[in-house]
């Protein structure tokens, strides 16, 4: 009968689309997992971009598209300094040249450790000092896989150091360093690093 084959023929169809469908889900339920692994600023594309494609060739590509500079605030100034035998700074003032500053925030990044990058958070630190009046230095420190650790930590440590070479008269507990997701532990880190070397900062600000 017409419906002995309608049936004879639907019946593998749905087997094979609950099959399917069986598959699909459990690899959004594995990329889901793996995605709560990652840090915050790094689920988006983690959720997005084939995990066959999440390699050291495409490193490169998700860099850029996460690496957009962002504009300085209003009545800040911004300049860029080359630490000696250490990272590249970026200084973020407020145009009140009376004010002596009370204090400095070091900036850490996030970013996994292997992407991001100092101009990304332009607005953010721009805004620090604007609203707390102080300056902010943003650190532009190395990533991995092309330099492991330590080299990201010991960046920090020489922003650290010539922030208190370049305000002498704040002294570390005068220094908040902060950061966020990754930079935030990177962050805990130097803190941890500098005290070891006899450098207590005055606060940690972790995100």
């Amino acid at each position: 009968m017409w419906w002995t084959a309608a049936m004879t023929t639907w019946r593998p169809r749905r087997i094979a689309a609950l099959a399917v469908g069986t598959l699909a889900l459990s690899s959004v339920v594995r990329r889901a997992r793996m995605v709560q692994r990652v840090p915050a600023e790094m689920r988006f594309p983690a959720m997005v971009v084939p995990v066959s494609v999440m390699g050291p060739r495409s490193l490169a590509r998700l860099r850029r598209w996460m690496s957009t500079a962002t504009e300085v605030h209003d009545g800040v100034s911004h300049r860029v300094v080359q630490v000696e035998s250490g990272p590249v700074v970026h200084v973020y003032e407020p145009e009140r040249p009376d004010d002596a500053a009370e204090g400095v925030l070091l900036w850490l990044h996030g970013g996994g450790l292997v992407m991001g990058t100092a101009h990304g958070d332009h607005a953010q630190c721009s805004r620090f000092a604007h609203l707390l009046g102080v300056p902010v230095v943003n650190v532009d420190y190395r990533l991995a896989p092309e330099h492991p650790a330590p080299a990201a930590v010991e960046d920090a440590w020489s922003a650290l150091r010539w922030v208190l070479a370049t305000w002498p008269d704040l002294g570390p507990d005068r220094v908040v360093v902060a950061g966020a997701s990754a930079g935030g532990g990177l962050a805990a880190l130097l803190t941890q690093v500098a005290h070891d070397r006899g450098v207590d900062v005055g606060l940690q600000l972790l995100v």
